[in-house]
């Protein structure tokens, strides 16, 4: 999941700290709740077949059961279809944009340059995301409340307890009003230098010496896998007036010592 955000170009830096994690957490929230398209597609399969058989009521039972009532009915099929779609929805909205597969003006926007792209995005929020969060979770909330006092459910012996479901609509724009916030402050601290865009290994630039010292420095702490993962890097980045030297093994399974890499630029014709 991490790796995930990590891969795509809009979504959060890599990086730690409190807001990495949260709107990590919003991506996984988003990625749990896709997975009701599951029971979603079974209740339409179960609906189709039972209104194809005439079935109205399911099955009933003595004392009221929370959402059902005192049967299970073909409404009650159909209702729980759209009250999972709607949960589903509402819980899926923040990590789409946190992973930046919600829908944008993109024959717009892909002309753009980095700072044009990061300052529209801080204008954005506060101009039109958050005060549409704020004026959807404070009146959603009451909205909810309302819904619990007078014990609001169906009238055609569907779901029942529809506060439930109506609960979700300022959950769900509250989680977009936090990853917008997150979002927000990751393009502050880019937009004053405070934090840098961190290239792709692929991205075809020229590596620096720089980035091979460190690379050497960090090596002692490396196992093998993280070597494979070095090499791929290598045959795809490094040009090919760049040479890595041999890389000596103390042990298989111990890690290489600190100057086992050698960068040697050379001249190919």
């Amino acid at each position: 999941m991490a790796h995930e955000m990590d891969t795509q170009p809009g979504g959060p830096k890599r990086g730690i700290g409190p807001v990495h994690t949260v709107l990590c957490g919003i991506v996984w929230i988003g990625q749990a709740a896709a997975w009701l398209i599951v029971p979603i597609l079974v209740l339409v399969s179960i609906g189709v077949t039972l209104s194809a058989a005439n079935v109205g009521t399911i099955v009933r039972w003595e004392n009221d059961v929370f959402l059902f009532g005192a049967k299970l009915t073909l409404a009650s099929i159909g209702d729980l279809q759209w009250h999972l779609f709607g949960i589903m929805l509402m819980l899926t909205m923040a990590g789409a944009i946190v992973s930046d597969r919600h829908v944008r003006v993109d024959f717009l926007r892909q002309n753009f340059s980095e700072k044009t792209k990061n300052i529209i995005e801080v204008i954005g929020f506060l101009s039109l995301l958050a005060p549409l969060c704020f004026i959807v979770v404070f009146h959603g909330y009451d909205f909810t409340v309302r819904s619990f006092n007078m014990g609001e459910g169906s009238d055609y012996d569907g779901m029942y307890d529809r506060f439930l479901l109506k609960a979700f609509v300022p959950i769900g724009f509250g989680l977009m009003l936090i990853a917008g916030l997150g979002l927000t402050i990751q393009k502050l601290r880019i937009l004053f230098g405070k934090s840098k865009t961190h290239d792709s290994p692929v991205d075809g630039r020229m590596p620096a010496i720089g980035d091979f010292q460190r690379l050497s420095g960090c090596l002692c702490s490396w196992r093998h896998r993280d070597l494979v993962y070095l090499h791929r890097w290598a045959a795809l980045c490094i040009p090919q007036n760049w040479r890595l030297a041999h890389l000596r093994w103390r042990h298989r399974k111990l890690a290489p010592s600190c100057s086992t890499l050698v960068c040697l630029y050379g001249c190919d014709a």
